[in-house]
């Protein structure tokens, strides 16, 4: 009878005592590291070794699943934690007085946006395959937001319904893509007082995630009755805010953008009048520092192509087939309102020059008629007319001088929240807005009957040479003040 399974192998198995002796034997001259765990120490992510006796053996590893992250800088990554927002601001406000202060910033930024390019482009990867965990993570999966690498990640998707009436993810996809051009031209602009976070944008596994330095302050618990954001819409068109201590930084983004400072209201009707589209926010970080945000819309909406190819689904109930453009974030190009500027301000001048001809030739002739008119005495008239010709060479003189216009007085934008649902109240308000849809017609008109076919003229010419790729040929229209969308119409006129 065997009391254990010990004793019943042994009986069964002659051989086996011999063999668990030799078995314990070998063991004892090992070292007992190797052989026993301490029961006082917990093992170092044992995730990434399953125990030889549990059940994960039979995981198959993912060969492209990186393991960098843990092996070199822990889960959380903590050990090589850097402030990304803090670093790129320094670096724009370092000197700029003397070339040499110029082009030490210009290296520092490259190098700065170049790594911090790397680890969000590498976060994002991290994120798009679920291995960060949400900060949200009872929301969709499209309203989901992640912190990693102190780094700030989203989904370029309409997660919470911002664009429900402009398309939905087809629009919140262009309206991610169209912040990353703004917080570009902003940039070039480099105006001083005025920060924008590092951004990008990550197409990975079908999805678009955007990635963000964190700004200070951005998740600050406010009061109840305080708004998220210091100036420009909060809840979409619904709440509006207003702080002085933007206006002069926002200023100058719409002057050198041409964007006209312009009212717009809120739910209540409240008025509010603001130097940017109502989109475009403002926030006061806890460093101290005005950010400028949500730059998607800094350029009107192209009614012309929305009234060709755009019907809204809740209004029409399905789309005709020549109205199935998927989104309504189509927007002007910057380059398109800065050309039409300089037309019009090219017809200023033009005006100008002309209208201090005609005063200089009336006066003129004012001052001739009066001179020799009043002179009775013929003995005198050859020196009179000679003082007549000495006095056309010193106006001529003094002409060079007036000629040289000033351009100060000439005034030209564009309003970007026109055909976006705005509803004046008075009789003055709807007529000066007006005003501004007619303006943002005019110039969708210019794009159609004179930069398009102006396009086409030099191509056939030879004056623009040829684009051999897609990217040349992107830039070329881009440069134009010509989107994408039109390269169909392009080809269809050619």
């Amino acid at each position: 009878m065997a009391h254990s399974l010990f004793v019943l192998i042994q009986i069964l198995s002659p051989s086996f005592e011999s063999s668990f002796n030799k078995l314990l034997e070998a063991n004892n001259k090992r070292d007992p590291l190797g052989n026993f765990q301490l029961t006082s120490a917990i093992p170092s992510y044992p995730w990434l070794v399953p125990a030889v006796s549990s059940g994960g053996t039979t995981h198959q590893p993912d060969i492209t699943r990186t393991q960098e992250t843990y092996l070199l800088a822990g889960v959380e990554n903590t050990e090589t934690l850097r402030d990304w927002n803090e670093e790129i601001q320094t670096t724009r406000e370092l000197p700029r007085e003397t070339v040499q202060d110029r082009v030490f910033r210009e290296r520092m930024t490259a190098k700065i946006m170049a790594e911090f390019n790397e680890a969000a482009a590498r976060g994002a990867v991290l994120v798009a395959r679920g291995e960060v965990a949400a900060l949200n993570p009872t929301e969709s999966k499209d309203a989901q937001i992640f912190v990693y690498n102190n780094i700030f990640y989203s989904f370029g998707a309409d997660g919470v319904g911002t664009f429900t009436s402009e398309g939905g993810d087809e629009a919140a996809r262009v309206a991610v893509g169209k912040d990353v051009m703004g917080v570009k031209a902003v940039n070039q602009l480099d105006i001083a007082g005025l920060a924008t976070p590092g951004t990008i944008i990550v197409d990975y596994l079908g999805k678009r995630l955007v990635a963000q330095s964190i700004v200070p302050g951005i998740f600050k618990q406010r009061e109840p009755d305080e708004p998220q954001v210091d100036y420009g819409g909060v809840e979409g068109r619904d709440v509006v805010a207003e702080n002085d201590v933007f206006i002069p930084t926002f200023s100058q983004v719409s002057k050198a953008l041409k964007v006209k400072k312009h009212p717009v209201w809120d739910k209540e009707g409240n008025r509010h009048v603001l130097e940017a589209s109502v989109e475009t926010k403002g926030l006061l970080g806890t460093d101290g520092r005005k950010y400028i945000l949500d730059l998607y819309r800094l350029t009107p909406l192209d009614v012309s192509w929305l009234d060709a190819y755009w019907t809204d689904n809740e209004v029409h109930g399905s789309k005709p087939k020549e109205c199935n453009y998927p989104h309504r974030m189509a927007v002007l190009r910057p380059e398109l309102a800065e050309a039409y500027w300089r037309l019009k301000m090219g017809e200023y001048v033009k005006e100008e020059v002309e209208r201090r001809r005609m005063s200089r030739k009336h006066e003129s002739n004012i001052g001739k008629g009066d001179l020799i008119h009043s002179t009775q005495d013929n003995d005198h008239e050859s020196s009179l007319v000679n003082g007549v010709s000495e006095m056309d060479n010193k106006e001529a003189e003094s002409h060079k001088e007036q000629d040289r216009i000033d351009i100060s007085a000439f005034s030209w934008s564009l309003n970007p929240d026109v055909f976006c649902g705005q509803q004046p109240r008075t009789e003055q308000e709807k007529e000066e807005w007006a005003t501004d849809e007619q303006d943002v017609r005019t110039v969708a008109d210019y794009l159609h009957q004179k930069v398009i076919p102006d396009l086409l003229n030099d191509l056939e010419e030879g004056e623009v040479g040829f684009p051999m790729d897609g990217q040349s040929l992107s830039r070329l229209l881009h440069k134009r003040g010509i989107n994408i969308r039109y390269i169909g119409k392009i080809a269809s006129l050619a």
